[in-house]
């Protein structure tokens, strides 16, 4: 199994991402950059169908960890 935290910086295994091959490298990175994008749209559409307030999910999700892992 691998595992690696992608966003927040200080969590970012430099010595193993730059271990990989620059191929798969920059294919976590677009993977990582879309899912960033993506994760708000999803919660934003969440809020709606469950009718929660939207500033305190923004809260919760604000800065959070993304992190991959592939069996």
């Amino acid at each position: 199994m691998f595992y690696i935290t992608t966003l927040l910086l200080g969590l970012l295994k430099a010595d193993l991402f730059e271990k990989l091959p620059e191929n798969l490298r920059d294919k976590l990175e677009a993977h990582s950059l879309q899912m960033r994008k993506l994760a708000p749209l999803i919660l934003g559409h969440m809020v709606r169908a469950l009718k929660i307030d939207a500033e305190e999910m923004r809260e919760l999700f604000t800065g959070s960890v993304q992190s991959m892992r592939m069996n």
